[in-house]
């Protein structure tokens, strides 16, 4: 069974207290500098600001991270690049560039024809043309998700007006907008230098055997054949689908002048019966409202807040992040986990199994846990894990889902009946303490 671990606490503050080379891996979803919904955590500042923000834990997170230790941490779409140059400027080393998939975005885009009626003052010379079915009725014909109306009447479907253009210009710039939909999220994978204890380069093979570390799982996380987190070609032959046709052995490999490494034989290229290899995409939907809320119904519920929230905040629902608890609160479903950025378990126990080492006393850390969905995810997967999360109303959260995960992880794991409900964990099953800085 898995020790799970949370901390309240600044992540910069607790990880200073841990000794170098302690952590194994880091699976994180920090703040992206949005200004998401208004939150102050997510108050970032500009791209000097974030830089020196992210390279504040970055340059703990790389002191006490093992040598050949991966981070995996994630990020805005115009805001990734100023966390990557932070990780890279306390030492870590770009390896892979992750995206997480799925096709739930709205596309929040202004319409360019529209925009230049109201530039040239021609707003309110738009002919009403016709009517279709939408969310949010507006006499301009658009889809503007930041009006009061938009949030107030979410979910349910009305008539709007379709308006032709009133200038020239805007006629001229017929179907052009501003943003395309939004279907991936971007994460980056980093890893310590390969190094012994006093620095000097090693081989991955020797950081292997001196640290456990520097490998990432591939077996364990290969997409299994015909899942949809995979989003190419289906089956275990749909890899050798482009390329030269008929022969495994030239699918990138041997028929390749660009690509190829050595000659291979077609027995050497045969699908792995484990899955396809991983790859740097994984596609997956946005977690339902029960996974979100599953383990936190012993909480206090959030729908007053959500609802006034959801009703006139128009960061809500211009960011690419908008959480489902605030459409929720507003179609009458109690909300307990109010968190605004849950990530899918799924998701987060791929990243996890990937760079997290299986050996006995390995822990991954997640310094920034919110509502938790990294440590839930390690539990399920029986890793040991410590969570860092500041906000006491967010631990609260991570640690009624965490006691579910181990509840679910027991019954998974428990022999005989397998269909026996989840027993209850004992009450010191997540060991929660809060940080004190000044008695460290």
């Amino acid at each position: 069974m898995s020790n799970p671990r949370i901390i309240i606490g600044d992540c910069v503050d607790v990880m200073a207290s841990w000794p170098d080379n302690s952590v194994d891996a880091i699976v994180t979803d920090p703040p992206y500098g949005l200004s998401f919904m208004g939150k102050d955590f997510d108050k970032l500042g500009g791209p000097a600001a974030q830089k020196a923000w992210h390279a504040r834990w970055a340059a703990e997170a790389f002191r006490v991270c093992l040598p050949g230790a991966h981070v995996v941490a994630f990020g805005g779409q115009r805001t990734i690049h100023h966390l990557t140059v932070a990780l890279e400027g306390v030492g870590f080393q770009v390896r892979e560039l992750f995206g997480w998939l799925q096709w739930q975005g709205f596309p929040k885009s202004s319409s360019l024809p529209l925009a230049l009626d109201r530039h040239l003052g021609k707003l309110d010379d738009r002919e009403v043309v016709g009517k279709r079915e939408g969310t949010f009725p507006r006499k301009e014909g658009t889809w503007s998700m930041a009006s009061d109306l938009a949030n107030k009447s979410a979910g349910e479907r009305v008539e709007c007006y379709v308006t032709a253009p009133a200038t020239p210009e805007a006629e001229a710039a017929a179907g052009w907008g501003s943003a395309l939909k939004p279907c991936l999220e971007p994460a980056i994978i980093v890893r310590k230098p390969l190094a012994d204890a006093e620095g000097r380069p090693l081989t991955l093979a020797a950081n292997w055997l001196m640290w456990g570390t520097g490998g990432l799982n591939i077996d364990a996380t290969r997409h299994p054949y015909n899942d949809k987190s995979w989003p190419g070609p289906d089956g275990p032959s749909g890899w050798a689908k482009s390329g030269t046709e008929g022969n495994p052995a030239a699918q990138g490999f041997a028929g390749s002048d660009t690509f190829k490494i050595r000659e291979r034989t077609p027995d050497e290229c045969q699908p792995s019966p484990l899955g396809r290899w991983p790859s740097n995409v994984f596609a997956t939907p946005k977690p339902s409202r029960a996974e979100r809320e599953a383990g936190c119904d012993g909480l206090p519920a959030h729908n007053d807040a959500l609802k006034a929230h959801g009703a006139g905040t128009k960061a809500l629902n211009n960011s690419a992040r908008a959480g489902a608890g605030a459409s929720a609160a507003l179609r009458g479903i109690e909300i307990h986990n109010g968190h605004p950025t849950v990530k899918p378990l799924r998701l987060m126990a791929q990243l996890v199994k990937m760079i997290t080492p299986t050996r006995p006393g390995a822990v991954v850390v997640d310094p920034f846990l919110g509502s938790g969905t990294t440590a839930a995810a390690a539990v399920l997967e029986g890793y040991d894990v410590i969570g860092i999360e500041r906000d006491p109303e967010y631990a609260r959260i991570a640690e009624a889902r965490v006691r579910w995960a181990l509840a679910e992880r027991g019954r998974a794991t428990a022999q005989g009946d397998l269909f026996a409900p989840a027993a209850e964990p004992p009450p010191d099953a997540v060991d929660v303490e809060t940080f004190d800085k000044e008695t460290r």
